[in-house]
């Protein structure tokens, strides 16, 4: 995917990217240390809720390795957070992305799909909102 995304940057728009292979600990330590133009890293909600996202963000947040700080941001999250009208929350987290996507800390490359095959004989597969699969209610054929 690096070497696929390097080229269509070097043939679309005239940028040169020198793509640097690194194990785990080593990668890390470089995102801690902010030592890197670029770098290729991944999100999952842990929970299904705008904050699993937006909160990676935040200008002090141990997860914000873009060095992007924003206390406007930071201030649309908190209230957000005090909420308790679910409309109001909605719209304070709207105004969060709205500004984070005009100040494109982050470059969202791709979203992932997932794919399964099922057998038309097993029933009470359950899909969580978060993409996850729980077989604990899985019944096979007449069983």
């Amino acid at each position: 995917m690096g070497e696929a995304i390097q080229e269509i940057w070097r043939r679309e728009l005239g940028v040169e990217v020198t793509l640097v292979t690194r194990e785990w600990q080593s990668f890390f330590g470089t995102m801690l240390e902010g030592d890197f133009d670029l770098a290729a890293v991944a999100w999952n909600a842990d929970y299904i809720d705008p904050s699993s996202f937006l909160e990676v963000f935040l200008s002090q947040g141990g997860n914000n390795f873009t060095g992007w700080a924003n206390s406007r941001y930071d201030e649309l999250l908190a209230q957000a957070r005090a909420a308790l009208d679910p409309a109001a929350r909605r719209d304070l987290y709207h105004q969060a992305e709205e500004l984070l996507l005009a100040e494109m800390p982050a470059i969202p490359l791709f979203f992932p799909v997932r794919h399964y095959l099922q057998v038309e004989d097993l029933k009470g597969v359950y899909f969580t909102p978060l993409g996850l699969v729980d077989f604990k209610g899985a019944v096979l054929g007449g069983q």
